[in-house]
């Protein structure tokens, strides 16, 4: 995630629980990550203290089997640049592992396509 273009972020990590060594690898990796360990609540509660803890204008989910291309920042910032009236910008998953296609994708590239540079209602989202 340190890798990113976009350089003005904050990490905040919310431990919901885990009973690995969550704490040891974070504190380790980055002194600047604002750790915070609660007790299993949910994705819901995790995300909602994050947000409570984060001192940014935006904020953008990474779950713990997330990764981010080292440009995602900068394309959300640049999309919320260019449109100023947005409430909320996205960008497309791709899945990778055993026994996946390659280069497969949570929104099918021609549905994305059709989508670029219009309003989107957030329910053909949830769709997608």
């Amino acid at each position: 995630m340190r890798r990113q273009t976009f350089r003005d972020f904050e990490i905040i990590v919310v431990d919901d629980g885990s009973t690995d060594d969550t704490a040891g690898v974070v504190t380790q990796d980055d002194p600047s990550i604002r750790y915070v360990r609660q007790t299993n609540q949910g994705p819901a509660a995790a995300r909602n203290k994050g947000v409570s803890l984060s001192l940014g204008e935006w904020i953008a989910f990474c779950d713990h089997d997330d990764l981010w291309n080292e440009r995602h920042l900068e394309g959300l910032v640049g999309c919320l640049i260019d449109h100023p009236v947005a409430a909320m910008c996205f960008d497309n998953a791709e899945y990778y592992g055993e026994g996946i296609a390659q280069r497969a994708t949570h929104i099918d590239r021609k549905v994305l396509r059709s989508l670029i540079g219009k309003r989107v209602p957030i329910r053909p989202l949830w769709q997608c």
